[in-house]
């Protein structure tokens, strides 16, 4: 997973800054939200939601992110990075990692192929899942590495983790997701 930022407030604490504060109650709220994003998207612009997959690959967790994961360091991973795309315009870059190890082989295989938001691949597939350990970071200074336009100010980055395991105490699924959000959207208004 790219090194996104360096400094993670978890988001009991983030909520209380300032910054926080000084965004809108609907973006507030959809950055600490624990429900699909895919979903909250497209509640709030009232249109479907569009993956554009920018990588899939396999690579080794970095011992930062194992650590957070709650995984040995040095595990072999699979990430998928994607734009969530709404009416055209890239509002979050996403990228997802699993713990080869950690996480069954058929999910694997079904998020290598999909074309579509993760958590639109989970809700039809029937994976049910919970965001836990939910962390914001709002010093992000490099907006050129999202892609995102520059003039519009700072993006803010959440990222969390999920993982369950089945009946047997075996791994179904671990993994860590970072979610950057654009500055377009950060700037949302909700019409009344």
């Amino acid at each position: 997973m790219r090194r996104i930022a360096h400094y993670w407030l978890k988001a009991e604490k983030w909520q209380h800054t300032e910054y926080a504060k000084s965004l809108s109650p609907v973006i507030r709220s959809l950055i600490l939200s624990t429900r699909s994003l895919t979903y909250e998207l497209e509640a709030l612009y009232g249109a479907s939601v569009e993956v554009e997959l920018k990588q899939v690959g396999y690579r080794t967790i970095e011992p930062e992110l194992a650590e957070y994961m709650g995984i040995p360091a040095g595990c072999k991973g699979f990430e998928r990075e994607v734009w969530l795309i709404v009416g055209g315009r890239r509002l979050v870059y996403a990228v997802s990692i699993f713990s080869i190890e950690h996480t069954e082989e058929r999910l694997i295989s079904i998020l290598k192929e999909a074309q579509k938001p993760m958590g639109r691949v989970f809700v039809e597939e029937n994976i049910p899942f919970e965001k836990e350990a939910l962390e914001i970071a709002t010093e992000i200074k490099d907006n050129k590495q999202f892609e995102f336009p520059v003039e519009e100010g700072l993006p803010v980055a959440r990222r969390y983790r999920f993982s369950r395991k089945d009946k047997d105490g075996r791994w179904f699924i671990n993994g860590a997701v970072a979610e950057v959000f654009s500055p377009e959207l950060l700037q949302f208004k909700k019409e009344r």
